[in-house]
């Protein structure tokens, strides 16, 4: 159905089932109550895909009734340029991450990730909301230390990973704060390529936001408990004033085993009240007592 009526009713149905008020979803997707109602409505013929994704977050949908959510919205139509040919190039089966500013023609920032490519749900920006950082930047004096750099990424993103990887991005996009992380875990069998998808997102946040992250792998990080705790600790607190990240910072906890090494998964609960913005967890079984805003399991290497 055009003119966004069949996103109209999708979405009043989803915001019936999770028993939500319109000021309740509005508050959660951080949309305006006006926005939502003329949503609900059809009034608003082309839903902004950020907005679409907020929602789907909002109302915690998942799976197959995420995609279908997601692809109901109209596209909005392209205006052919001069000599441009009349249908977009057709869209990539894999997204390039990460790529350069397409804007300047190279990236300010070669040290970050940077996803590039086009939704092959949409053949439009999966992220239309992402930041461009000029093609000069300035000199960037904040950053996390080599010892928690982030690893490298891999350049590309596979169809079964786009949907997981914008799950993990939205919790902690639409994070509370106010001292309580969001929580994501990437629970799975060995090379089903938790550590991928974790660092993945993390670099997508960076070149979305400019939030600062900072990266811990416990399999090889023989420190305890309180030493590592008092070492993120003095690593948090000098991003604490990045202008870049406005204090935002992401930490990503690698290995964080219980069953191989039972230390390393103890050594996660203490890092939760250091400030983080999110924080993203990978291991082969969940961590008991650990409730986490987003739980991803992934059964195949993808």
């Amino acid at each position: 159905m055009s003119d966004g009526l069949g996103f109209a009713r999708l979405l009043r149905a989803h915001r019936g089932r999770a028993r939500l008020t319109q000021e309740e979803l509005a508050e959660r997707a951080r949309l305006s109550v006006r926005t939502l109602r003329d949503l609900e409505r059809g009034r608003t013929r082309y839903p902004h895909r950020a907005s679409v994704r907020r929602l789907a977050a909002a109302l915690e949908l998942t799976g197959e009734d995420r995609l279908a959510f997601e692809a109901t919205p109209p596209p909005r139509p392209l205006t052919a340029l001069p000599g441009a040919p009349a249908s977009p190039p057709a869209a990539p089966a894999v997204l390039s991450l990460p790529g350069r500013d397409p804007s300047p023609g190279r990236d300010p920032f070669p040290e970050r990730g940077a996803f590039s490519g086009r939704d092959p749900f949409s053949g439009r920006d999966p992220f239309p909301g992402r930041v461009t950082f000029p093609a000069r930047g300035p000199s960037r004096e904040w950053g996390p230390s080599p010892e928690w750099a982030l690893p490298p990424v891999s350049d590309s993103v596979t169809l079964s990973r786009l949907l997981p990887l914008r799950e993990a991005e939205d919790a902690v996009m639409i994070a509370s704060g106010g001292g309580r992380p969001a929580v994501v875990t990437v629970t799975g069998p060995a090379g089903t390529g938790k550590t991928t998808l974790a660092v993945q997102c993390a670099h997508l946040l960076r070149r979305r936001t400019g939030m600062d992250a900072l990266f811990v792998d416990l399999g090889r990080d023989r420190r305890d408990a309180r030493e590592l705790r008092a070492a993120l600790r003095m690593a948090r607190l000098g991003l604490a004033a990045s202008p870049a990240s406005g204090g935002r910072c992401l930490l990503l906890v690698d290995g964080a085993d219980g069953r191989r090494d039972g230390s390393a998964a103890g050594r996660v609960p203490p890092l939760l009240t250091l400030g983080f913005t999110g924080i993203v967890v990978t291991g082969r079984e969940p961590i008991a007592g650990l409730v986490p805003s987003r739980r991803i399991v992934l059964t195949d290497p993808g």
